[in-house]
């Protein structure tokens, strides 16, 4: 999630919008854009790392980490991606392709004027399949070890709450019946 919310800041849209056909591949901004991703990518050891751009009704790619083609239409785009570019808040989704199940967190790039504030792109930050089990087996094993912790602060709290409340006054009393068998 921060690697998009960091894209989608850090995007210079004028650079973007110099990029709209497979021939801009070769132009510096597009060089310079992918070059961004691919980092960001590498630094997050995310899976993929793209733009996409909504015409009409369909998503297209415009930049990515992985080469990916400017121009050529985006197949797997789920509500998710449309409902973030219309609302401009960030969602996550799911969707498979010839490649694999992928779980994205897509983020608007917004372009503010004085109409107003409209999304002219959407940050696709993917993980694998694989990368997510992971996550989940790390969360699971943290929640797992917070539990333990618990049940075990809890143990040693009401073990030490029944040495004072009951172990005291016990003693008291024993101190006291002895006091009194002596005499």
């Amino acid at each position: 999630a921060r690697a998009g919310n960091s894209v989608a800041r850090s995007i210079d849209i004028a650079k973007l919008s110099q990029i709209r056909q497979p021939a801009d591949a070769e132009l510096p901004a597009y060089t310079e854009i992918a070059n961004q991703l691919r980092q960001m990518r590498a630094a997050g050891g995310l899976a993929w790392i793209g733009i996409h751009r909504l015409e009409g009704n369909y998503f297209y790619y415009w930049v990515g980490s992985g080469g990916d083609t400017p121009g050529y239409p985006f197949f797997y785009a789920t509500p998710e991606f449309f409902a973030a570019f219309q609302d401009l808040q960030p969602r996550y989704t799911s969707y498979s392709d010839e490649f694999g199940t992928y779980y994205a967190y897509l983020v608007p790039i917004i372009e503010e004027s004085e109409q107003g504030k409209k999304a002219v792109a959407l940050v696709e930050v993917s993980i694998s399949q694989e990368a997510r089990q992971i996550v989940q087996q790390t969360m699971w094993l943290q929640v797992v070890l917070i539990i333990v912790g618990g049940i075990l602060i809890a143990v040693l709290l009401s073990l030490a709450l029944t040495q004072f409340a009951l172990n005291r006054p016990i003693r008291q009393l024993k101190d006291g019946a002895l006091k009194i068998a002596n005499g």
